[in-house]
């Protein structure tokens, strides 16, 4: 048995951690899923035009040993008799994030300037087109799932914590 005695201050900063745990489970888990939900309708809506890439190009950000590679896409496309501008790889916001150069360029590679591409236009967001379709949405959908889960987890035991060393 732990011979351990809490103080009112610890079980309160304890106490607190728990319930943002709690309150955040919801939260991410609906954050995670609702955004696969957008994306999936953007696919399901989504109606083929002929797009033409204006820009193509990899750029990275961090440190030399904490590096990350983005796959930098401008393409304009007409739709509806307007023209537009779009930087979407995917309906997903995150797509063209890589840790390798290379995996970035694979990217570029297949979406040169000056080629004409086939782009998706969901007409209820027209100023929002993508080149290609999701899909990792299922993988989404579950790690959403599993860090509420987590997060519902870890509040749990911080408050099963504090009151099991403050009821004692």
């Amino acid at each position: 048995m732990v011979d351990y005695e809490m103080g009112i201050g610890e079980f309160i900063g304890i106490s607190i951690f728990g319930i943002v745990f709690l309150a955040a489970a919801p939260v991410a888990t609906s954050i995670a899923v609702d955004s696969v939900e957008t994306a999936e309708e953007r696919m399901e809506n989504a109606v083929e035009v002929d797009a033409h890439i204006l820009h193509s190009d990899v750029y990275s950000e961090g440190t030399s040993d904490d590096r990350t590679y983005y796959a930098d896409l401008r393409f304009e496309y007409t739709f509806e008799g307007e023209r537009y501008e779009s930087t979407n790889l995917k309906p997903t916001r995150d797509s063209t994030q890589h840790n390798s150069r290379s995996g970035a360029q694979s990217i570029t590679r297949s979406y040169a300037e000056g080629e004409t591409v086939t782009a998706y236009v969901d007409p209820n967001h027209p100023d929002e087109a993508f080149l290609e379709h999701a899909s990792d949405l299922t993988f989404r959908t579950v790690g959403g799932y599993l860090l509420g889960a987590f997060f519902g987890m870890m509040g749990v035991f911080l408050l099963s914590v504090a009151g099991y060393f403050r009821l004692r």
